[in-house]
């Protein structure tokens, strides 16, 4: 209750009595409670707030929004939230936004921002429309999060999921998914595509001798000397184990396949050769060779090749595939550090020999 006091005086302005006025101001109270409690809540929010007028200039901001944007209170007030534009969306994507909020009274999505020191960051946005009893809106309320970490976070389960941990190559299954994307552009651009399966020859000897760290380094060293060769629109996945594969988009004619294995195994010039670091190269020797330095060992491996080469036409992914496992196999038995090559509709016979262009020497 608020209770007041004051004399009551008769005609001569005596003192007669006291007149007391009492006023129930629960609602009241209850009312200047709740304002406290939500500007608490304004203040200590872990979400940024914004409040704008009907225009959509800024009327007040909490410690989150300068905290998450960069920019002080008195940056902002009185400006239009667009000044953080990051240029990423498009007219009609703000177009949909206003839409939403004049049809529902609410809008929320992924916004990419630009904080004051420049840098573009993803943000969930929820506006909501604030009318009065005519309800004529008169107010926006906007409160957003800073989602990079959790988008940095599904980012990396996705390349995990992808690609290989150890050397970071895609790996089988995003292999198959890059096959699959290459046989449908051969298809409709009417070009070849050529997939070459690599088996490293005595790496289990060497893992087995000399430990999984050596062994590890050795398929970094490959990965790297791999990657080094291809050019963008090609893939280099690592299947598991030693056995690595190359998609070759694009192929003019068989040629072109073989150049490639002589560059990645054959005798590169300096400019070819694609060295991880110190421990990893080529080695030019009778033979193609990858050679590892561990301190004072020195270790050998050559590689077992496969290279197939299909028109789009006729290629589905598990098809080309399963044909370029199955010529691995056929390459196995013939003997280690040679190449086995083998064109759509048919392979050549283990005992036939090779091009002189297609050795690897």
């Amino acid at each position: 209750m608020d209770v007041s006091y004051s004399p009551a005086k008769d005609h001569n302005d005596k003192i007669i009595g006291m007149v007391v006025n009492a006023r129930d101001i629960s609602d009241q109270n209850e009312a200047e409670s709740e304002r406290r409690l939500a500007a608490k809540v304004f203040q200590n929010a872990g979400d940024a707030i914004l409040i704008t007028d009907s225009k959509g200039n800024i009327l007040e901001v909490n410690p989150a929004f300068c905290a998450i944007s960069g920019y002080e209170r008195s940056e902002v007030l009185g400006k239009n939230p667009n000044f953080g534009k990051s240029g990423r969306h498009d007219h009609a994507f703000y177009e949909a936004m206003w839409k939403g909020l004049l049809n529902f009274g609410r809008w929320e999505g992924e916004v990419w921002d630009r904080r004051k020191n420049g840098e573009v960051y993803p943000k969930w946005l929820k506006i909501t429309a604030v009318a009065d009893a005519t309800g004529q809106v008169n107010h926006y309320v906007g409160i957003f999060s800073d989602i990079s970490e959790q988008k940095a976070q599904v980012d990396r389960l996705q390349r995990l999921a992808h690609h290989d941990p150890l050397t970071e190559l895609p790996n089988r299954a995003l292999f198959y998914d890059r096959l699959s994307q290459a046989i449908v552009q051969a298809r409709r651009d009417e070009r070849r595509i050529a997939v070459m399966f690599i088996d490293l020859d005595y790496f289990k000897v060497i893992n087995d001798e000399h430990g999984h760290d050596v062994g590890d380094r050795l398929l970094c060293g490959v990965a790297d000397r791999l990657s080094g060769c291809v050019r963008e629109s090609d893939t280099v996945a690592r299947l598991g184990g030693d056995e690595f594969t190359a998609i070759l988009t694009d192929i003019a004619n068989p040629s072109g396949v073989a150049i490639f294995a002589e560059a990645c195994f054959g005798h590169p010039s300096p400019s070819k050769r694609q060295i991880l670091n110190a421990t990893v190269y080529a080695y030019g020797a009778p033979t193609s060779c990858v050679r590892c330095v561990i301190t004072s060992s020195r270790l050998y491996t050559t590689p077992s090749l496969t290279l197939r080469r299909h028109k789009a036409a006729a290629a589905s992914s598990p098809s080309f595939a399963h044909a370029s496992t199955t010529n691995m196999q056929t390459a196995s038995t013939i003997g280690t550090n040679r190449p086995h090559f083998a064109l759509h509709g048919g392979q050549r016979k283990p005992h036939q020999p090779l091009p002189r262009r297609c050795l690897l020497h």
